[in-house]
């Protein structure tokens, strides 16, 4: 998903995750995590969410957004 990516590119410009999780034991769940959350907030602002009247999950289910996104724990 372009948000997730562009969440690595803005939240970690000196992490190169793919090549963390092939060549080294370091893990990179936080990084993965965190771009997640960013692409949830690029896509679905508490504004929208708030005039569309319907919650996180309910706009995940609705626009298709990949299940894995929806087990965030904030």
């Amino acid at each position: 998903m372009c948000g997730h990516e562009l969440g690595h590119v803005i939240l970690h410009p000196e992490v190169n995750t793919p090549f963390l999780k092939k060549s080294t034991f370091y893990s990179a769940d936080k990084k993965e995590k965190e771009a997640n959350i960013f692409a949830i907030e690029l896509l679905f602002p508490d504004s929208m969410l708030e005039v569309e009247n319907i919650t996180l999950y309910e706009a995940l289910e609705q626009y298709k957004i990949p299940k894995n996104l929806t087990k965030l724990n904030y």
